[in-house]
């Protein structure tokens, strides 16, 4: 029964949690953007829509999870609060990096003089919806981070923390590998075509190649981090 207490408290937690901050950003991304007014009206009400459902029930179920977690040493140690804690650094720090690699490939595609549209991630974004995205993440991945911290620090059984701080290092060393695979599959692609396309597809070809750089960088840069960290481990 405790059990299913547990899952029903975290999986509700996470979800209205993840609710809550993208209500925060689109809210915020809406007020930084000056240049729509019809098409605004809409994503305004579902931002606002968001927060009146996010606010309460991350409020209520993130309440009761922590009041149990402090009257008792086995909700605070069980594996269910810890993949919560670890899945919600997932659920931010990811879109902090996906955000960076848009403000990157963006860039990367500008100074080539080629259209920042053939991003393909964040290619319909400005500079501000990025940055308020990058930001509000990891303003709240800081918080968990700093309350994971002090978790473990009351821990007296950590096995149940350590499996799954295994398993969130892991997740980012497969994530890395991916991002770093497809960049390099893409490269040699544009490398291998773009003496055989034609003009029309010669530009699409090009920027190819430099999303692929833009994923392999970050893949290399975020691989070699949680490999470090997985061996001093």
């Amino acid at each position: 029964m405790r059990t299913v207490r547990r899952l029903y408290l975290y999986l509700v937690a996470f979800l209205s949690l993840e609710v809550l901050l993208w209500g925060i950003i689109g809210l915020a991304r809406e007020a930084a953007d000056t240049t729509t007014v019809g098409g605004g009206v809409q994503r305004l009400a579902t931002a606002l829509a968001l927060l009146i459902v996010g606010v309460p029930v991350f409020g209520i179920h993130w309440g009761l999870a922590q009041g149990l977690a402090r009257r008792e040493a086995e909700e605070r140690e069980a594996s269910t609060r810890a993949l919560f804690l670890y899945g919600i650094l997932l659920a931010t720090l990811i879109p902090c990096v996906q955000n960076l690699l848009a403000l990157f490939t963006r860039a990367l595609l500008h100074l080539l003089a080629l259209p920042v549209h053939l991003a393909w991630i964040g290619g319909q974004q400005t500079w501000p919806d990025n940055l308020i995205a990058l930001f509000l993440n990891a303003l709240t991945a800081s918080v968990f981070w700093r309350l994971l911290r002090a978790e473990w620090k009351q821990l007296d059984q950590v096995q149940a923390f350590a499996d799954v701080r295994r398993l969130y290092r892991y997740t980012w060393l497969f994530y890395s590998l991916l991002l770093l695979i497809i960049g390099v599959q893409q490269m040699l692609r544009s490398v291998l075509l773009v003496s055989q396309v034609e003009p029309l597809t010669y530009t699409v070809t090009v920027a190819g190649g430099v999303n692929g750089l833009a994923l392999a960088i970050a893949g290399v840069i975020v691989w070699v981090y949680v490999w470090l960290t997985i061996q001093r481990s």
